[in-house]
C-alpha cells in the first residue's frame, strides 16, 4: 500500500532541525545522534528532507510500529495513523483513520498565532 499524495508531504523544516537534527532535543535527541552520524547535518536538512521523501515516502508501506509512548504508527488495511502535534512539535494524538478520512490540507488548517489583549 503507497502513501496517496506522497509527493505533497509537508515536511516542516522546523521538524528536521529542531526535532529530528537537534542532539538537545528531549525526545529526538537521540534520533539526532543517530543522523549526525550517518552524515546528515543540522544546517543542511535539506539533504534529510530529500531522503525522507525518496527512500520512504515513496515505499510500499503495510506495517505499524509501536512505540515507547504506545503510540502505533504505520499503514495498515484498516487505514493510516495519522500524528496530531501542537505548535511546539509535541504529539497531542496518534489516531487511525480511514484512507477515505484523509485529503491534502488547506490554508484553514494551518494555524495561526496571535496574541490576546489583555
Amino acid at each position: 500500500m503507497k502513501v496517496p499524495n506522497a509527493d505533497r508531504a509537508i515536511i516542516a523544516t522546523d521538524k528536521l532541525t529542531g526535532y529530528l537534527l537537534n542532539v538537545s532535543h528531549k525526545r529526538g535527541g537521540p534520533k539526532a545522534r543517530l543522523l549526525l552520524s550517518v552524515g546528515y547535518r543540522s544546517d543542511h536538512s535539506q539533504s534529510l528532507e530529500s531522503d525522507l521523501r525518496s527512500q520512504h515516502l515513496l515505499l510500499d508501506v503495510s506495517r505499524t510500529h509501536e512505540n515507547a509512548y504506545d503510540a502505533v504508527s504505520g499503514v495498515s488495511e484498516e487505514g493510516y495513523s495519522v500524528e496530531f502535534f501542537d505548535m511546539t512539535g509535541n504529539t497531542v494524538a496518534v489516531v487511525t483513520l480511514p484512507a477515505s478520512a484523509l485529503r491534502l490540507p488547506t490554508p484553514a488548517d494551518r494555524p495561526a498565532v496571535r496574541a490576546l489583549s489583555a
